[in-house]
């Protein structure tokens, strides 16, 4: 989760990760263009300027061990329109992937997450274009899977997340969208089946809120559970 926190400037990305497993987490922050992770003990271990120092969208970030080694890569990618690729790197900074999952004309944002299924690790990505409404799968190789239609016509842009909601086999796929402007919750299996469905929060006649979807386990009982962030109004 990225917060905000008194000792840094406001508009910076703070996120606290134990990218390796360990006893420290590390600390990433984002801001003006600049991407940087230092270790628990202030040791820097990357500084990168993923799109320049001089863009200016939105982007968000998101961990995820690829490869089953313990140790979680980082992808970067514009959550708003744009042109610029999803870009993956390793805790020191090396790139290992520039990556368009919906081909090199594609000039939305995207919404990502890893999620587990069994012993296959998969790659969950939604198209923010404005029109899209379905949840894509890949490989952890990038290689693509299936997909499915999380929402009907009249939605707004489709975010994701995996999480393991009941704490057995295999994660769920969440999605958040705003739904005739109600923030609309649905989880699904990997076959696309869903699940439940639930408004998350009522807001004001006629406004239309961003709204976004994570998963933790809050009160530590080995379940995931849903947490919705939301820019705009609601009660």
């Amino acid at each position: 989760f990225f917060t905000f926190e008194e000792k840094f400037n406001g508009g910076e990305l703070i996120g606290h990760i134990n990218i390796d497993e360990n006893e420290q987490e590390e600390l990433l922050r984002y801001r003006q263009g600049k991407l940087t992770l230092r270790r628990g003990d202030g040791m820097l271990y990357m500084r990168e300027f993923p799109y320049s120092v001089n863009y200016q969208k939105q982007i968000d970030i998101e961990f995820g061990d690829l490869n089953g080694d313990g140790i979680k890569e980082i992808f970067v990618f514009p959550s708003e329109s744009s042109n610029k690729p999803i870009k993956v790197y390793n805790r020191f900074g090396v790139l290992l992937k520039e990556w368009r999952p919906f081909g090199a004309d594609y000039r939305g944002g995207y919404s990502l997450d890893l999620g587990n299924f069994g012993e296959n690790k998969r790659i969950i990505v939604s198209a923010k274009d404005g029109r899209s409404k379905f949840v894509q799968f890949f490989t952890n190789k990038f290689e693509p899977l299936n997909r499915f239609d999380a929402y009907s016509a009249g939605a707004d842009n489709v975010e994701v997340a995996a999480g393991n909601l009941d704490g057995v086999g295999a994660d769920e796929i969440i999605t958040a969208s705003i739904v005739n402007s109600n923030p609309i919750i649905k989880t699904f299996n990997i076959r696309g089946e869903q699940r439940t469905r639930f408004k998350a929060f009522s807001t004001l006649l006629g406004f239309r809120p961003k709204v976004g979807v994570k998963t933790t386990d809050v009160n530590f009982d080995g379940k995931e559970d849903i947490v919705i962030t939301t820019e705009g109004a609601g009660f």
